[in-house]
């Protein structure tokens, strides 16, 4: 788990599906019935970390820090 919304109905995992387990992606999944809403890869080696949500209730706007 990476992060979740201040209303937490959006929750963002860090994942490496891509078998990169050092460059993961991120994905953001709705907490409600775990759908996807979002997916995010920079690509082969390169990673993506999850800073957080906007501390905004029903802003979902995630900040994320690149390599």
């Amino acid at each position: 788990v990476a992060a979740l919304s201040k209303d937490e109905r959006l929750l963002a995992i860090s994942h490496s599906e891509h078998g990169d387990n050092r460059h993961p992606a991120l994905r953001v999944l709705a907490v409600e019935d775990g759908s996807t809403v979002a997916e995010l890869w920079d690509g082969e080696g390169k990673g993506l970390d999850a800073i957080g949500f906007s501390p905004v209730r029903g802003d979902s706007r995630l900040l994320v820090l690149h390599e």
